[in-house]
């Protein structure tokens, strides 16, 4: 008898503690949970207000909060400066608690820690999703008597370091694309790094500036007016609003890599894969919502979701590929 009661106390005793772990787990849960109601989810744009980044993540906040647990919020500050280290290195310096985030396309993650000195290396982010992925192309006015690439590079080995093309900062996937160029054709132009897109396509129509490498959308309603002409596209084809019949890069066989936009979602490294996961779903639910992706069409941009391991692959990619250019065309800071 003595032994059955023993049994009994010692089954007792183990399911009060099953009982006391999952609720020390919900209680954890929900602490996680209370944690983002009471603390919003920061969302650092590395540029200026106004641009497609910031665009994009104005429209995403607002979509994918409704996703996360109740009470949560997204506040989207911008940190513009040093081609987006400065927000950068703000979000490799958190906590990782997923409570700090940087979206950008990926130059201050995989292409500022070769061109210039940064405080991170590229390894020092959590990949959580991929937003966009936007042709990079390049631009000069209507008028101009350069009508194909091959114009570009007659006139660029005429007159050595005359020829002069903008981008939005130095040292940004624009800029790399260019020198990409100059190096394997062995010809020398002039770099012009401005803050943004807005005032290198005014200047391409003051005629200050031959020609300018941009992120395609910002471009369109110029080239819809006649005002500005594509020469060609650095990016890959499956941009919906790609003008018809802009040459393609690809067709010069310079071995340069598709040089897309990848505008992504980073945070710290090491943010708990819980909080990750919870992060993810959040994101690609919010990119899946009709209301979202016409609100982004209507901008002339194009949702284009990728997880986490896929987005780690391309940012290693992206790095490699990058630093063998910067290195080789001397533009290394």
């Amino acid at each position: 008898m003595k032994k059955k009661v023993k049994i009994l106390l010692l089954s007792m005793v183990g399911s009060l503690l099953v009982l006391a772990g999952c609720s020390s787990e919900k209680e954890a849960g929900d602490t996680a949970n209370a944690d983002f109601s009471k603390s919003p989810i920061k969302l650092i744009v590395p540029w200026s207000a106004g641009g497609i980044t910031d665009v994009t993540a104005r429209l995403l906040a607002e979509e994918a909060v409704k996703y996360l647990p109740e009470g949560t919020d997204i506040v989207v500050e911008n940190r513009p400066g040093g081609s987006g280290t400065i927000g950068a290195t703000e979000v490799a310096n958190s906590k990782p608690d997923g409570h700090t985030l940087l979206i950008s396309p990926l130059v201050p993650v995989t292409e500022s820690p070769s061109f210039t000195t940064t405080p991170y290396e590229y390894t020092d982010f959590q990949p959580v999703v991929q937003v966009l992925s936007t042709p990079t192309v390049f631009a000069i006015k209507k008028d101009s008597n350069m009508k194909t690439y091959d114009d570009f590079v007659k006139y660029a080995k005429e007159n050595p370091g005359k020829f002069t093309y903008a981008t939005g900062g130095a040292g940004t996937l624009d800029h790399i694309v260019m020198e990409g160029i100059a190096l394997k054709e062995g010809i020398k132009i002039e770099h012009i790094p401005y803050e943004g897109a807005a005032p290198v396509v005014n200047d391409i129509l003051g005629g200050h500036i031959d020609g300018g490498h941009l992120q395609v959308p910002g471009l369109l309603p110029y080239v819809k007016e006649g005002d500005v002409t594509i020469l060609w596209n650095s990016g890959g084809d499956e941009y919906s609003f790609m003008p018809e019949g802009t040459p393609s890069l690809s067709e010069e066989d310079l071995d340069l890599p598709i040089m897309d936009a990848k505008t992504s979602i980073v945070g710290p490294k090491e943010m708990p894969e819980e909080t990750l996961d919870m992060l993810v779903d959040a994101f690609k639910q919010a990119m899946e919502n009709e209301k979202f992706i016409d609100k982004m069409n209507n901008a002339n941009l194009e949702p284009a979701f990728l997880g986490p391991d896929e987005l780690a692959e391309i940012i290693e990619n992206r790095y490699t590929t990058s630093k063998k250019i910067i290195e080789e065309s001397g533009m290394a800071e």
